[in-house]
């Protein structure tokens, strides 16, 4: 069928493409500054970095606007952190402004994938993957947190696209391969896959590429200037570091992890056991998708067609990152999420041919009703039920305990070094200043641990409970277990503020803390 439609039809397909669009936008904005519960401490650094970018063009660690920041123990891609800046900017420090970007790059994800479909089949699968995706849970998951991750099949789609304008029109070859060099520079996972699936893309596609030498030497030697630049620090100890601490050198390891990737329970059972990259009892894909997906890979394999000759390679290489660390691990997985959408649409275009117009139209009706069940199912979990038994995952608490605390009298704070990283919360919910953070910034010991004992950030005092050196009362942030280690012969102490989780479980004290003699 062509890809050219009009009259009536023109806009009865713009219609339901804007509908899809619409979709997948309030999928990834409503409530998202609330689902997920809490704020993870790799969203709260993502912000602070780039509310010091914006103030003092410079990271919390006082480099001037690095391609990689210092975070937890390795270094990260800044790409998502530039993007946040102009958010922070417009609407302050905040969990909404730092995951915005997140929900935006993923609603983008989703029109390109359209795109994309529509190059290389036709309309109806764009439209279709681009719906599949819209209520993907998998891509839903990370289209509302502030993960770099997410960029990824942004980036990787929108290039794809690009090299198939390219074989039309050679001028958007180099647009393409800048775009693949880019994309290298969104998430580990794609130092691997990109270079892999290009090396497949040229080879099929030498003999077109051929025709066009100027435009192709052209673009391999943007593409390889871009991957040699940040190869030099991926060899470099502080580029290592993350992939020293994560990858499993055992072939045996890989090769089961590299299975589990393709197992029914992590793609529409269960999905990844982390409870930050997905929900109880959901997964990664809807469990109707079985039937599309499998329809998809058995007429992919069957027709061979141009779609074949793409969606197989990255069928096959979308698993290969993330297997060398572990199994089921959806978010270093996260470039599955579009292949997933596209073979679930290839699926409904081949079955739907295969049947009789009457037969045709019941099987239509059965998956919209089968999506429109699983979609209810998805939501009344996620925005139901989630956020109370998620909550610790994404270290619920902490900003009720500081902003609480930001409106005492005390001079004094004392925040309990066994919370997980602390102080990023501290400097995010305080706005702390950037430029005196940048003078002393908390750095890790060995092995990426961190020496919180003693440390101060302004009225902020982070130590061990159990050695309170108090010469004057204060408040205290500590979990509730803490409260024992308190010295009693030393000080009294008055519980003045207690932070609940969803559940109404008690997981943060704030006390007021004595030294005895004083009197309360």
């Amino acid at each position: 069928m062509s890809k050219r439609w009009g009259g009536s039809n023109s806009r009865l397909f713009l219609f339901w493409l804007a509908s899809i669009i619409l979709l997948s936008a309030f999928l990834r904005l409503f409530l998202l500054s609330q689902i997920p519960p809490g704020f993870f401490c790799d969203e709260a650094s993502n912000g602070y970095d780039a509310y010091c970018l914006l103030l003092t063009h410079r990271d919390q660690y006082g480099k001037f606007f690095p391609f990689f920041t210092r975070a937890f123990g390795d270094y990260r891609e800044t790409l998502y952190i530039f993007l946040t800046i102009p958010f922070i900017k417009f609407l302050g420090l905040h969990e909404l402004a730092t995951r915005l970007p997140a929900a935006l790059i993923g609603t983008l994800t989703v029109f390109i994938l359209y795109l994309l479909g529509k190059e290389f089949f036709d309309w109806r699968l764009g439209c279709l993957s681009a719906l599949f995706l819209a209520i993907s849970p998998w891509h839903i998951q990370f289209s509302r947190v502030a993960f770099r991750a997410i960029l990824f099949p942004l980036f990787f789609c929108l290039a794809l696209f690009l090299f198939f304008k390219s074989l039309k029109s050679p001028s958007f070859l180099w647009v393409s391969a800048l775009v693949f060099g880019l994309s290298l520079y969104t998430y580990p996972s794609a130092r691997i896959f990109v270079p892999l699936f290009l090396l497949i893309l040229m080879i099929i596609y030498r003999q077109q590429l051929l025709r066009v030498k100027k435009e192709t030497i052209m673009a391999s030697l943007l593409f390889l200037f871009i991957f040699i630049v940040l190869l030099r620090f991926w060899v470099s100890p502080e580029g290592r570091a993350r992939a020293v601490a994560t990858l499993n050198l055992s072939w045996l390891k890989n090769i089961e992890n590299y299975f589990s990737y393709f197992a029914p329970p992590f793609l529409f059972l269960s999905g990844d056991p982390n409870l930050r990259h997905s929900p109880l009892g959901v997964g990664e894909v809807h469990l109707f998708e079985v039937i599309t997906i499998l329809a998809g890979i058995f007429f992919l394999l069957k027709d061979k067609g141009e779609i074949y000759r793409i969606l197989l390679p990255w069928l096959l290489l979308y698993p290969l990152p993330a297997a060398l660390t572990a199994p089921k691990h959806a978010l270093r997985a996260i470039i599955g999420a579009p292949l997933f959408a596209l073979l679930s649409g290839y699926g409904v275009i081949k079955l739907g041919k295969e049947l009789s117009p009457k037969i045709r139209r019941y099987f239509n009706i059965g998956i919209l009703f089968l999506g429109i069940i699983s979609m209810t199912l998805f939501l009344k979990n996620y925005l139901l039920e989630y956020p109370r038994y998620s909550a610790p995952f994404w270290q619920y608490g902490m900003r009720e305990a500081i902003t609480f605390s930001e409106e005492t009298p005390y001079e004094r704070i004392v925040v309990s070094d066994s919370f997980f990283l602390p102080h990023i919360f501290i400097l995010f919910y305080t706005q702390y200043p950037p430029e005196k953070y940048q003078t002393s910034p908390l750095l890790t010991l060995s092995q990426g641990n961190w020496q919180y004992t003693d440390y101060s950030l302004g009225k902020y005092y982070i130590t061990t409970i159990s050695r309170l050196d108090l010469r004057k009362p204060c408040l205290v942030i500590l979990k509730p277990e803490e409260i024992g280690k308190i010295p009693s012969f030393k000080y009294y102490w008055h519980l003045i503020q207690v932070v609940k989780d969803p559940y109404g479980r008690e997981i943060i004290y704030l006390v007021e803390v004595k030294p005895k003699g004083r009197g309360f």
